[in-house]
Order: structure tokens, then sequence, then C-alpha cells
């Protein structure tokens, strides 16, 4: 049933960058949300055990992921509620890495991940206009949902962490080549860099799951 689901997943996840790369709207309609639902079903069928808790809260990330999914495909004024989506998404997914050991706040992650964005938030400096505080608040939301996937593996070291720890950092590098495509310049394989990673992120987090 993984593989298989995964299979799926990978060949939804190409069709929906092949659109994106030749402009097909149609095409981009449907392959893109379907991606997102078979991982949705993916994580709803990997097993549960004991943390059903946390398998609930990744579920629901994955919803308001779909549907950020969906906002961002239709015209530019749908962005800040397509934003907002991911930004209940990532909060779902703090919600889940923080209900095994609790919220951390690491100097070790955090000191480096305020670096990064105030990197990317200088770069993108005058070119986000009323943006601006809406890119704030997301930066630093998924930075807190990096860093607690990435705290989970270094308590745990164990595989489904490892997965949940390289698909949070999959997802906040796939956000920053999305912002510098949206705000700074156009570049020609954005399709490739964004939707990619971003569908890895989200594979990997699904199959963070399990007892």
């Amino acid at each position: 049933m993984l593989s298989t689901l995964s299979l799926s997943i990978l060949i939804s996840a190409s069709l929906a960058i092949h659109a994106e790369y030749k402009q097909r709207a149609r095409q981009l309609y449907l392959f893109k949300p379907l991606t997102t639902i078979l991982i949705w079903y993916l994580a709803f069928r990997r097993p549960a055990g004991g943390a059903a808790f946390y398998h609930y809260a990744i579920l629901i990330g994955l919803g308001f992921s779909l549907g950020g999914d969906i906002l961002l495909m239709f015209p530019r004024r749908y962005f800040l509620a397509g934003l907002v989506s991911f930004l209940l998404g990532h909060l779902a997914y703090i919600t889940a890495f923080a209900s095994v050991n609790g919220p951390q706040i690491s100097l070790w992650w955090l000191l480096p991940g305020l670096g990064y964005a105030s990197g990317i938030l200088l770069f993108l400096r005058g070119r986000l206009e009323a943006m601006k505080y809406p890119v704030l608040a997301y930066v630093l939301v998924i930075l807190f949902m990096a860093g607690q996937a990435v705290d989970l593996w270094s308590a745990s070291r164990s595989p489904l962490a490892l997965c949940g720890a390289g698909g949070a950092l999959l997802f906040l590098f796939s956000d920053t080549a999305l912002a510098i495509n949206r705000f700074h310049h156009q570049y020609r394989d954005s399709p490739l860099v964004v939707l990619g990673s971003y569908y890895c992120a989200q594979w990997l987090i699904a199959l963070s799951i399990g007892g």
C-alpha cells in the first residue's frame, strides 16, 4: 500500500509540475490538489499506534495545506487567504511535533533560524509592500514548526522523527523558493524547485506518522 500510494503521489506531482511549466491551467487545477489529497490519504492510512493525537494533528495540517494549494491557484488577491491556510497547517504540525515531548525552544536551532529568516526578509525588503507583516508572521511560524520537528528528531533519533524533521526543513526551503519567485524575481525552474520540494516535504511529514 505504501509503495503504491507513493508511486501515485510521484506521478500526480510530476503531472502537476509539468502543468505548471506548460501553464496548462486545467491540468494544474486537477493534479496540484490531487497530489496533496493522495498524501493526506497516505497519512490517513498510516498506523497511528499510541500516537493518535499526532496522527490527527498531521491530518489537520495536511487539510489546511490542501486549502492553501487551492487558494494559491486563484488570482493574486487570494494569496493572503492561501498564506493563512498554510499558517494554520503549520500550527497543526507544531501541535503534532510538540505533542510528543512538549514544546521546545533550543538556541542551537533558534539562533540560526532567526538569522535565516532575517536574511530572507532583508533580501525581499521593499518588495513585500502590504504583505510585509503577514509574511513576517508566516516566517516565524514555519521556523518554529521546523524547530519543533528538528528538536523531536534530536531527542528521539527515530526514523519517523527524521522523516518529520526532513519534511519540515524541506517545507521551509520550498516556501523560501516560492517567496523569491513571487516577490523578488521569477525563475524558469520554479515549478520543479517549489512544487518538487513541497510535495517531498508533505510526503515525508505524512511518513512521520507511526505507532
